[in-house]
């Protein structure tokens, strides 16, 4: 909105100045100026609504608070959407590069694999850390 506010009063001001310098009359300038600011109202509304990133008021993380690029992805997926979670899933937007990526999760990403032993050798660390966080003291097994 402050963008428009901008373009009107800069366009007006051209204008004005312009039809001075060519010898047009005041009205005729002004005329064209407001004609010039509904131009780019109309280029500004239809910029933001085909690039929804261009928009004003578009929070992207900051350095401070970085988040995952799956997250970021995720975030500008639900604004596009119109703020509405369940919509991302829905997203007919099959053109668009980050839609394998809406839900946050990575498609190309293989499951991982982990054997009997890994397994059992994960399920005892996560019991010594759990113990170790909370006091708790966990009997070793010998495997």
């Amino acid at each position: 909105m402050v963008a428009v506010v901008v373009a009107v009063v800069v366009g007006v001001g051209v204008a004005v100045v312009v039809g001075v310098a060519v010898g047009v009359a005041v009205v005729v300038a002004v005329v064209v100026a407001v004609v010039v600011a509904v131009a780019v109202v109309v280029v500004v509304a239809v910029v933001t609504t085909h690039h929804p990133h261009l928009a004003v008021g578009m929070v992207f993380p900051t350095k401070e608070s970085a988040m995952n690029p799956l997250k970021v992805i995720r975030a500008k997926c639900v604004d596009c959407c119109g703020g509405v979670k369940s919509e991302v899933d829905a997203c007919t937007a099959t053109h668009c590069p980050l839609h394998p990526y809406r839900m946050g999760t990575n498609p190309n990403r293989k499951p991982r694999v982990v054997s009997e032993e890994q397994r059992a050798a994960m399920s005892a660390r996560l019991a010594q850390a759990r113990a170790a966080r909370t006091g708790v003291l966990v009997k070793k097994t010998d495997s």
